[in-house]
């Protein structure tokens, strides 16, 4: 059984103790992470254990990149249709304990499952600062062109994790 449960943020979860270390980040889970999954503005999922209070989190939403920006690869002039994990942290409570690890794996396996049915090339993130580049760095993203702490992992390598050929 998981240790922790993921699940879409609702009102019953409490947000307000969540502490990741870093202020950005906790302010947008505190004021912006309900309203905009009930806008469908991005989708949030929280991990929770044995209680409401939120653990970690992910912001997964549509995102369009421009061709020139990604690494080594010829592409049309149109835009790349992508996810994009906009957020994602971990209480410091629980940091160092594969939350971070178990919330990106099941970020991307939405991803991978919305790219049956729509055009997803991968996943780009907005690392907020290079401690966080080398996380997704670890998992094979690999930095954009325009910005070393954005990132992409294409939807073949993300396949090839969760259904080795």
């Amino acid at each position: 059984m998981a240790e922790w449960l993921i699940q879409p943020i609702s009102r019953k979860h409490q947000v307000r103790q969540f502490d990741c270390g870093n202020r950005k980040m906790n302010e947008w889970l505190r004021r912006h992470a309900l309203a905009n999954h009930e806008n469908n503005l991005g989708r949030t999922q929280v991990a929770v254990k044995n209680t409401e209070s939120v653990l970690g989190y992910y912001c997964i939403s549509s995102f369009a990149l421009i061709p020139a920006h990604l690494p080594g690869e010829k592409m049309p002039v149109d835009p790349v249709p992508c996810a994009l994990l906009g957020r994602l942290a971990t209480d410091v409570s629980v940091q160092g304990n594969g939350l971070g690890k178990g919330l990106l794996a099941h970020a991307l396996k939405s991803a991978m499952m919305i790219s049956n049915t729509l055009g997803i090339y991968g996943v780009v993130v907005h690392a907020v600062d290079e401690r966080a580049a080398a996380f997704y760095r670890k998992f094979d993203f690999t930095p954009l062109l325009s910005d070393p702490l954005h990132l992409i992992l294409h939807t073949r390598k993300i396949r090839l994790m969760f259904v080795p050929e």
